[in-house]
């Protein structure tokens, strides 16, 4: 299996190093977010599943959400 499997909501696709890339769709923004690289298909294809059944149970944060940079925190 190579390049890019698209599912509902959410992609794999294997990286030039070998790695896969899992991401998905944040159902708040739209907007695409990584869930990061992981060995094998399988083990990205389960963190998707994984953060899709946490998005149906309204239990799933975006992983973006929560960071905040280190001037806007020397600031506040």
């Amino acid at each position: 299996m190579t390049g890019a499997r698209a599912r509902t909501g959410w992609t794999i696709r294997q990286l030039p190093s070998g790695r896969w890339q899992a991401v998905i769709r944040d159902p708040t923004t739209g907007q695409r977010i990584s869930l990061g690289t992981h060995p094998t298909d399988h083990a990205a294809e389960h963190a998707c599943q994984a953060a899709l059944v946490d998005q149906r149970r309204g239990a799933w944060t975006s992983p973006h959400h929560g960071q905040i940079t280190l001037t806007d925190h020397l600031h506040s």
